[in-house]
C-alpha cells in the first residue's frame, strides 16, 4: 500500500513540475545499495543473537525500498524532483509499518481483548458455550479474533492515513501533528 501511495504522490509532484527530466547518474548509487541489500535477503546487516528467531536487523527493510525509489527518481527526474518528492519517498521507509517490538505487547493485548469480549458478552446476558468461545478465542489453532480488536493495526493505519492526507491538503505542521495523534487515538479506541 505504501509503495502505491508513494508512487502516486511522486507522479503528482513530477506532473506539477511539468514532467521535467534532468537525470543524474547519482541515482545509480542508491540503486546499487538496493540491489546489494536485495541480494542479501532484504538486509545484509542482519545480526543473530543466540538463534535466528531472536535476530534483529541493524537497518530497516524500508531503507532498501527507499534507496530503490530514490535511485529511480534521480535517474529519471533528477535532483529537483527528488527534493520535491521527499515526503512521498519517505513513506517508503515505512513499508513494514509496525515494528517487531510491538509483537511483545500485541499478544498480551490480544489476550486482554479476548477476556474483555467474553466479560462483555456475559455482562449483556449472552452466555457463550464452548464452541462459541473457541470461535472467539482459539489459541490452539493460532488464530485470534482479538487481533482486530487490540487496536494497534487500526491505530497505525489511521495515523498513516492522517499523515498522507495532511501532506496532500498542505496542512500546517501543527495540524498534521494533531491530526496524526487524533487519528492514532481514534484507531486505538
Amino acid at each position: 500500500l505504501f509503495r502505491s501511495v508513494s508512487l502516486v504522490l511522486i507522479l503528482r509532484v513530477w506532473q506539477q513540475l511539468n514532467w521535467e527530466i534532468r537525470s543524474t547518474w547519482w541515482g545509480v548509487l542508491p540503486l546499487l545499495y538496493a540491489v546489494i541489500m536485495g541480494r542479501a535477503g532484504g538486509n545484509a546487516l542482519q545480526v543473530f543473537a543466540f538463534t535466528q528467531r531472536m535476530s534483529f536487523s541493524l537497518l530497516p527493510v524500508g531503507l532498501t525500498v527507499y534507496a530503490f525509489g530514490s535511485g529511480v527518481v534521480l535517474l529519471l527526474g533528477g535532483t529537483r524532483i527528488w527534493r520535491k518528492a521527499a515526503f512521498p519517498l519517505a513513506l517508503l521507509l515505512f513499508v513494514n509499518p509496525v515494528p517487531t517490538g510491538f509483537a511483545q505487547i500485541d499478544l498480551p493485548l490480544q489476550y486482554f481483548c479476548a477476556r474483555t469480549a467474553h466479560a462483555f458478552a456475559l455482562a449483556i446476558g449472552v452466555h457463550p458455550d464452548g464452541n462459541q468461545l473457541r470461535l472467539m478465542f482459539a489459541p490452539g489453532f493460532g488464530m485470534f479474533i482479538a487481533p482486530g480488536c487490540d487496536g494497534i493495526r487500526g491505530a497505525v493505519t489511521m495515523g498513516y492515513l492522517a499523515l498522507v492526507l495532511g501532506y496532500v491538503y498542505k496542512f500546517s505542521i501543527r495540524m498534521r501533528v494533531l491530526g496524526v495523534l487524533g487519528a492514532v487515538a481514534l484507531g486505538y479506541i
